[in-house]
């Protein structure tokens, strides 16, 4: 009995060893962005890389605590995190959104974010300018959150940067947001360094590490670790993937030198320091009033607009440039004459702008600077003419206003070629509706719908290919903008009308219900039996498809495509319309 005893005891206890081992080696689980060049990347041979990499490593060896990292796609390691796999996610920009579900260390790395676009691209200068653009941004990313805030929901997502830049590179997107030094690490790989532009910084951001809300203890053992590592620590990490010089300077004895040099020229400007203040304040003299009419000239002969205002709004110096461009005599701009009957000047909205919404006005109103802003002047008999202008105060030194400086050009061209261009990417130019890339947007935003029913009706232009191959396609052509002048003829004015085929329609009703269906189906009827009594045109016959959705529950895509089925089961039973 004591030798089974003692052989019992011995095989528990060599059990034990390896969870006495495992116990003394903790492990915690850390997420992150595999894709943020240079603090966190893969290396060809699919190893992470960088400095972040580095640190963790640094950490683990100063706390004895093993830091397993794992790093994936931004919105999948997001999602991970917050179903709970992971202790602790690293990369992570802190927002209102997250400060909900996560508790944050202290920021170790600021990163400025930049708009990032084509060469061809002109006008990009700030989020405002983004509107009517496509804009590339990161799955899950914080610029995601900073651009819907602003209003700018034409974002197209990627699952990382360095897809993003692939498709730059492909000329499939023209403008991007992006962080700064992994969109520089990615353009530099793939030379694109020429060919992408990019603005001054839209906001910056800073990486935290974060843990779920309320755990406490595993946010003090993270910060608690990287607290011992020491700034020379830090530094070496840093010059191993950001470089450092190997050359050692030699001793600089300029600055002493520059030292002596300056103490002489002190003892020698106080001896002539008399004769030299009486010299000066005549050569100032004749050098302001000199100074002053050069720069009149100069501000004369600009080709931009200037005018100056007064603390009170009131004009007092003004370019030729400034007349020419607004059609107006000094008279009339100083205001001792009438400007002429009818003008208008408009906001970029197109209201007409009352005298305190002039960029001056709103200057000494607001006492700070005032940055591209848009307003037109309207004409009878003439277009409308658009001007980009900047104004800025000057202030006297209790920092008040004494004057304010207006700078305009005008870019009624640039505006007509950005509008042009947005209709040409947002419409069919055969028939003028909605071409399918703006369809399938409106369909995505469909989903984003809170309530209220909606519907989608596809239609097919029967008998095209005979009526190409009979007729010609000139008369196919005028066949589909006769089905397309039919179709918006018979919806409602907010009703999107689509051209998402060669031959094939969709139409999307917001807000929709059986009776506005009938309606909209009983119009078509009648406009097709116009048509049909119409012997001078080409015959024209419609097949038809349409699905109802009782809420926002329902997907989009899915009506689309139950409409689109019983549209070309109507076109095989061949009997026109029929819903």
């Amino acid at each position: 009995m004591t030798v089974l005893t003692t052989f019992l005891a011995i095989m528990l206890g060599l059990f034990c060893l390896p969870l006495i081992g495992f116990a003394a080696s903790p492990v915690i689980q850390v997420v992150m962005d595999d894709s943020y060049p240079p603090y966190v990347f893969r290396e060809p041979d699919g190893k992470l890389a960088g400095i972040l990499v580095d640190q963790w490593a640094l950490w683990s060896a100063k706390t004895g605590v093993r830091a397993e990292i794992a790093a994936m796609d931004w919105a999948e390691a997001l999602a991970r995190m917050q179903a709970g796999q992971y202790d602790v996610i690293d990369t992570i920009f802190r927002n209102p959104e997250r400060e909900k579900i996560y508790d944050f260390s202290k920021p170790h790395v600021r990163l400025d974010a930049l708009i990032f676009f084509r060469q061809t691209v002109s006008g990009i200068t700030g989020i405002p300018s983004l509107r009517g653009f496509n804009v590339g941004v990161k799955r899950g990313d914080h610029a995601v959150t900073v651009l819907k805030q602003a209003g700018i929901t034409s974002l197209v997502e990627y699952d990382s940067y360095e897809a993003m830049i692939l498709a730059a590179r492909d000329k499939s997107l023209l403008v991007f947001v992006m962080d700064k030094p992994p969109a520089l690490y990615y353009l530099y790989k793939y030379s694109l360094q020429d060919e992408i532009r990019f603005s001054g910084p839209l906001y910056f951001g800073e990486f935290h590490q974060a843990v779920r809300k309320g755990d406490d203890k595993m946010l003090q053992l993270v910060e608690a670790g990287f607290a011992k590592i020491s700034p020379e620590e830090y530094a070496a990490i840093d010059r191993k993937w950001f470089g450092a010089s190997s050359v050692v300077n030699p001793p600089d004895y300029r600055p002493l030198a520059a030292l002596a040099v300056s103490v002489i020229l002190v003892g020698l400007m106080l001896l002539a320091w008399n004769w030299l203040l009486r010299r000066t304040v005549r050569v100032t003299t004749r050098e302001l009033a000199a100074s002053e009419k050069k720069f009149r000239n100069l501000l004369m002969n600009l080709s931009i607009g200037v005018v100056v205002h007064d603390s009170s709004g009131a004009p007092t110096y003004w370019n030729r440039s400034a007349l020419r461009q607004l059609h107006l005599s000094a008279e009339q701009l100083a205001g001792t004459q009438p400007c002429p009957a009818g003008w208008v000047f408009i906001s970029d909205e197109g209201f007409p702008l009352a005298p305190e919404q002039f960029p001056a006005s709103l200057v000494l109103a607001a006492g700070e600077a005032l940055r591209g802003y848009a307003m037109g002047l309207r004409r009878p008999g003439d277009r409308c003419r658009w001007f980009e202008v900047d104004a800025f105060p000057e202030f006297d030194p209790d920092h008040r206003i004494v004057q304010v400086v207006v700078t305009f050009v005008e870019c009624t061209a640039r505006r007509e070629a950005e509008n042009n261009l947005r209709f040409i990417s947002f419409h069919d130019a055969l028939t003028g509706t909605y071409n399918r890339a703006y369809f399938e947007e409106e369909l995505r935003r469909l989903d984003g719908r809170r309530e209220g029913a909606a519907a989608i009706v596809v239609a097919d232009v029967d008998g095209m290919k005979e009526v190409n191959d009979t007729y010609g396609h000139l008369t196919g052509d005028q066949l589909l903008i006769r089905a397309a002048r039919l179709l918006q003829g018979s919806v409602r004015q907010e009703d999107v009308v689509a051209r998402i085929g060669g031959d094939e329609f969709a139409v999307i009703f917001r807000n929709a219900d059986t009776p506005t269906l009938d309606g909209v189906c009983e119009r078509i009827r009648q406009l097709l039996d116009q048509e049909e009594t119409d012997a001078t045109t080409t015959p024209l016959r419609l097949s038809f498809g349409y699905a109802l959705g009782g809420g926002p529950e329902i997907a989009a895509a899915t009506l689309f495509k139950e409409a689109d089925g019983r549209m070309y089961e109507e076109k095989k039973r061949k009997r026109g319309i029929r819903f």
